[in-house]
């Protein structure tokens, strides 16, 4: 997935990020750390924005059961999402120069442009770690790619 992003990054903004590499289980958090193209450390997050719902309908065979989202839903998952990863209660390996959070999302009523317009003026966060947050979406043929958001997030001084 963060993998994905970088491809991303390069393919858009022609940021070129490396070293990637996973931490490993009981060695996070952070999921995983990178290189910057200045060379300096990230540590990354990776979740899911996914309805609890529809998962409970995907297990129960109503696999056309999808959730239904409305922009104060979407709101409220990606906020929860990015305070649950701005609040590690032990962050491992660093320092970090730089820590994010990349949360997939393939929820099937949720595409790149609908969220677009669902967070449009959205104000984002205040974080205590976070420096940026990324909507990531799975590989869409219309970009070439797997597009993705930059989701507003302010670290606090």
């Amino acid at each position: 997935m963060v993998l994905s992003l970088f491809e991303s990054l390069l393919a858009k903004e022609n940021l070129h990020y490396s070293n990637l590499r996973a931490r490993g289980q009981g060695n996070d958090p952070p999921d995983c750390e990178a290189a910057a193209p200045d060379g300096r450390q990230v540590g990354i997050e990776v979740t899911e924005l996914v309805d609890p719902q529809g998962i409970k309908n995907a297990k129960a065979g109503r696999r056309y059961d999808w959730a239904t989202w409305d922009k104060a839903k979407l709101e409220s998952y990606v906020l929860s999402r990015i305070i649950t990863k701005d609040d590690p209660v032990d962050l491992k390996g660093g320092p970090y120069d730089q820590y994010w959070v990349v949360i997939h999302c393939d929820e099937p009523e949720l595409s790149y442009e609908r969220v677009q317009s669902l967070l449009s003026g959205w104000a984002g966060v205040t974080t205590r770690l976070m420096d940026e947050a990324f909507l990531l979406f799975s590989y869409d043929r219309q970009h070439e790619l797997c597009p993705y958001i930059r989701l507003p997030v302010k670290r606090a001084t």
